[in-house]
């Protein structure tokens, strides 16, 4: 599988290739498989509640369901290029994050998806699994003499101070 994301302990949804996604709505006991009615590569999926969640696929297609995964309605994201991560703090405020460093933003539910120009051109590295108000240590180093501005470093610290999940956008960077 390419992605999970659980909503409860119980309700755990699970994506992998070919619009194929599993469901358990019992803690692992038992599986459903659920079809997106798509082909495309599923690679990010993110559920707000048992009901609601969102899929981040190959060729810019994000998916939308409100029936736990039993319907999939496709959601318009402007580009061709693969979507790798999908956040949402809402049923209706969400991100995804694609290759060539592309941001999507709604702020509707996905009725509507509004590009964010890139601080980079690589594709994101997210990390997930963070706690909310605990402090985390984040180390960079530029390598070919580039360096991070002190828009990029405060905007790394503001991630930490206000979600669960930092994302950074590295480019021609090692970091560890």
């Amino acid at each position: 599988f390419n992605s999970i994301s659980l909503t409860d302990a119980n309700h755990l949804w699970a994506v992998a290739d070919q619009g194929v996604n599993v469901l358990t709505t019992d803690g692992g006991t038992n599986w459903t498989q659920l079809a997106t009615g798509g082909t495309d590569k599923n690679y990010a999926l993110y559920f707000v509640d048992a009901n609601t969640g969102w899929v981040a696929a190959q060729n810019g297609v994000i998916l939308k369901t409100s029936d736990a995964g039993a319907t999939w309605v496709t959601q318009t994201s402007g580009t061709a290029n693969d979507l790798h991560a999908a956040k949402f703090v809402s049923s209706t405020t969400g991100w995804m994050v694609g290759d060539g460093g592309k941001i999507f933003k709604t702020t509707n539910g996905g009725t509507t998806w509004v590009t964010r120009s890139p601080v980079s051109t690589a594709t994101p590295i997210v990390i997930g699994s963070l706690n909310p108000g605990q402090s985390y240590s984040v180390k960079l180093r530029a390598v070919n003499g580039r360096r991070f501005s002190r828009e990029v470093m405060e905007a790394a610290m503001r991630a930490t101070r206000k979600s669960p999940q930092l994302e950074l956008l590295v480019e021609n960077q090692e970091w560890w």
